[in-house]
Parts: structure tokens; sequence; C-alpha cells
């Protein structure tokens, strides 16, 4: 979002991000000539401490790669650690409603929020300093997001009005609420998100976008370490589901991770808890597309969800 600002107020920049942009040649690179570098930057093996920006954003902080860190303090301390590598005159601009940590820099700290937050349609409105805004992809993570835009581009001069175009014409990213196609009758979806806080937050946003379907929910597990570090997580991360379906965790190349965990223990877990309909176990893809031949129904929505390559079943059902 912070790119598409500063495209539209003609600021030319060079982009790098973790997803493909609808749009762009180069699909994760946008190739400006501008003076401004925007790069998404990750915090796995604390990668992100090579990157010595002058604007630091920081949507939030939450417990993740867990392979590295020893804990949600360990992570606390990197991003703070991060944050003192900040240039000179430099700001941070962090999520007012977030408090997982305590930020601790000498930069100037610029705190954005997203007020009065209302659902319109499949879309949302929402009020940064006092300034209504539209998005048309839903979401209380996206208004946040666009939050942190908003307030990134006007530090560097760009207007409110500039702002707000560039957001209403925001359509999204790859595998972020991308819908894929149509299959029996139901609307096909595919999401990147694989954390528990990113499951609740997506599935929660297609609820308030399409309140009275049936929704139907693939995933598709990425990593056995982030699985058994945040099993308990994951057991109620998908509360609100009509039927879910459980593949097995997707292995992970180059890393050596025990076997002593499965997507089965999940599934036996979730059914204890008697809160979705069917709870189904998937040992391959053949097995989640012939539970879906049989459960799905005209007007459903099918969402499948994951890191990995269970994007490719969205896509080869459309």
């Amino acid at each position: 979002m912070i790119a598409s600002i500063l495209i539209e107020a003609g600021l030319d920049p060079l982009v790098i991000v973790g997803t493909q942009v609808p749009g762009w040649p180069k699909h994760n690179l946008y190739a400006g000539k501008g003076e401004w570098f925007v790069v998404e930057a990750c915090e796995h093996l604390a990668s992100f401490l090579n990157v010595k920006p002058d604007i630091a954003v920081i949507t939030n902080i939450t417990e993740d790669h867990l392979d590295y860190y020893r804990d949600l303090d360990h992570i606390c301390e990197t991003f703070n650690k991060w944050l003192q590598g900040v240039k000179p005159g430099g700001v941070c601009v962090v999520n007012a409603g977030h408090d997982h940590c305590e930020l601790k820099t000498t930069a100037e700290m610029i705190k954005f929020e997203v007020q009065d937050r209302k659902v319109e349609n499949t879309g949302q409105k929402f009020i940064v300093e006092d300034e209504v805004y539209d998005l048309l992809i839903p979401g209380e993570f996206n208004a946040e997001n666009g939050a942190a835009a908003i307030m990134t581009a006007k530090h560097i001069g760009v207007s409110s009005e500039v702002c707000a175009q560039a957001l209403k014409n925001f359509k999204g990213t790859w595998r972020r609420f991308e819908r894929v196609g149509l299959w029996k009758g139901a609307d096909i979806y595919s999401d990147y998100a694989h954390h528990p806080d990113a499951i609740e937050g997506t599935i929660e946003a297609f609820k308030e976008a399409f309140p009275k379907r049936r929704l139907l929910v693939v995933f598709e597990p990425h990593q056995r370490s982030r699985t058994k570090e945040l099993f308990e997580e994951f057991v109620g991360a998908f509360d609100g589901v009509n039927e879910l379906v459980l593949a097995e965790i997707y292995e992970v190349e180059g890393r050596n991770e025990s076997d002593d965990i499965s997507s089965q223990q999940l599934v036996d877990r979730i059914k204890d808890r008697d809160v979705i309909d069917n709870v189904f176990f998937a040992s391959d893809y053949d097995a989640i597309e012939d539970y879906l031949r049989d459960h799905i129904k005209p007007g459903d929505l099918l969402i499948f969800m994951g890191a990995g390559t269970i994007d490719n079943i969205a896509r080869k059902l459309v």
C-alpha cells in the first residue's frame, strides 16, 4: 500500500515486496527511478537487521519463527535492535493498538490508528487523523496496513487526497484474499495466511464481507516447528468456519525438523472442541479434492490457506 500511494503521488519509487502485485510487469518488483526505495523486510533469521532504513514501519509483532527465536521477548529484542539502525533523522511508524513489545528507539516515533471502521459490501471505510478512507478489500488488518501507509506517506509530504485515491484503487495482491474463480457454484479464494493470528484475521474478514455464506477452509500448515510451537493457537484459529480440511504439514526445503507432529493431531484436537461442523484430515491433495467434491455447495466460499503449494489446488479446480 505504501508503494501504491507513492506511485499515485508520482514519486516513482523502487519497490521490492514479498508477493506479486497485479499490473506490475516484474510482479514483485516495481523498477521506479525516484529517490525512495520501499522494501518489505522479514524478521526470519533476523535478516531485517541488514536493512538500515530512513523510515521503519512496524505493522505488528507476534510470536513466529520460533525455530530461530527463543520466545516473544527475543523477537522484541531483535526488533529494538533493528530500530537502533534507523538512520539519523529517520522515523519509526508503529501500530498504536499493538503493545506486545516495548519499542525503544531514539528516532521519532509516529503512531498510526484506525478509527470508526465500517464494513461496506465487500470493502470497508475507516478514519485516520479525521480523514475518511475507502478500501476495496476487507479485514481490520488491511485497514491497519492502510493507516500505516497513510502515516508513512504523509510524513514525506504526500497529501491525504492522494493517499485516499491510491487506497481506493488498491485491489490487493497475489494470494492475499485473492479470488481465483468459480467451481461448482462456489467462489474459490487463495490466501497466504499461515500463522494463527493471520488465519483468524482472514477468516474474520471473509465473515465480515460475506456474512450469510457458508465458509469452507482448506489449510496446509507450513513448517513442523511452527505447528508444534503454536499448536494450541492453531487449534482455536478456525472458529467460525463451517467446514475445515487440514492437509498434512508442508515440508520446508532445507530445514531439518522432527516428525513428531502431524496435522492429524490438530484435527483430533479441533474435533474435541466440537465447534466446527466437519473437520477432515487429508493425507494428500487427492483426498482434499475428493472431500470437496462431496461437500461443496453452490454459493459456498472455499478458501485455500497456507504458504506452501496448496494454492495449486485452488487454481487446478477452476
